[in-house]
């Protein structure tokens, strides 16, 4: 059984360092100077107040910031094509290229291949609470921060994913690859899940959180936690706070779990190759409490 699953971490290492490696290149300077001749459009489009927001692009880094007015703005190739507009509230954005063919994140069309990523910046006046975000990318980070939302849902194949004093009823994040980094936040129900990447939070406050990666790290620092289900294929686990109920599983990696009220809490820790440690004390490769 163990041999099975030590295949599987080879071919799924393998597969995922040339995927990651592969959408890295196209940045390179030789990629750019032989390849890229697309210019950079800049645009700044004054849009009605929306409540939503719902974001499909092929590649972008997007943010959202405070201002005097709802405001997009673009940064993008040529041969990227942005829309952006609102319906019933909703702040709908798009960004697709034009005309290409072949592998998706490199997008070969008569322009080349496209080695700058497009920057989407949506502007909300202060104190503005946004409900349903549901936010669609290929390649590319995003970063949220000093925002209320009632529902985040935020789905992205390559790129990080940064929150940071966020406050949210509801979060979803997946990413094939990429990490999820939370901090200084206040959020209800939450889904995390990356392919390859690190699953990190920092002193936040959730109700509960299902956190799984095949290949990365899970850590969990001066949280608050009503009940946690955590899963790593490959990697350590450390999860350092208060919390009610916690189970983690793990193939191959290390589990530490700390706090200061530990008795109280229920455990279901479990692993195949690694230690456990609670409190600092091994507890070998399976440990339960309560």
């Amino acid at each position: 059984m163990r041999t099975l699953k030590t295949l599987y971490l080879i071919v799924l290492i393998t597969v995922t360092v040339f995927v990651v490696g592969f959408f890295g290149a196209r940045r390179l300077k030789f990629f750019r100077n032989m390849f890229s001749g697309n210019d950079i459009k800049k645009e700044s489009v004054v849009v009605e107040p929306f409540k939503s927001i719902q974001m499909d692009a092929e590649v972008s880094d997007f943010t959202i910031i405070e201002g005097n007015e709802y405001r997009v703005d673009y940064e993008y190739p040529e041969n990227i094509s942005v829309k952006g507009k609102v319906e019933n509230e909703v702040l709908i954005i798009e960004a697709k290229g034009k005309s290409n063919s072949g592998f998706s994140f490199l997008k070969f069309d008569k322009k080349g291949i496209n080695t700058i990523d497009p920057k989407l910046t949506v502007t909300v006046p202060a104190g503005t609470q946004l409900d349903k975000t549901n936010l669609t990318i290929n390649a590319g980070n995003i970063n949220l921060s000093g925002r209320t939302l009632t529902d985040l849902d935020i789905s992205c194949n390559a790129g990080n994913i940064t929150l940071g004093n966020v406050t949210s009823d509801k979060v979803n994040i997946k990413t094939d690859a990429g990490n999820i980094e939370i901090k200084d936040s206040t959020l209800g129900d939450c889904d995390f899940s990356t392919s390859a990447g690190r699953i990190a939070v920092s002193d936040t406050t959730m109700q509960s959180v299902d956190g799984i990666t095949n290949m990365g790290e899970i850590n969990l620092k001066d949280i608050t936690l009503g009940k946690g289900d955590l899963e790593s294929n490959l990697g350590a686990v450390s999860v350092d706070g208060d919390f009610e109920r916690l189970k983690v599983l793990t193939n191959m990696g290390k589990i530490s779990v700390d706090s200061e009220h530990i008795e109280n809490a229920e455990l279901d820790l479990q692993m195949d190759l690694g230690d456990i440690t609670v409190n600092g004390t091994s507890k070998g490769s399976s440990f339960k409490q309560n």
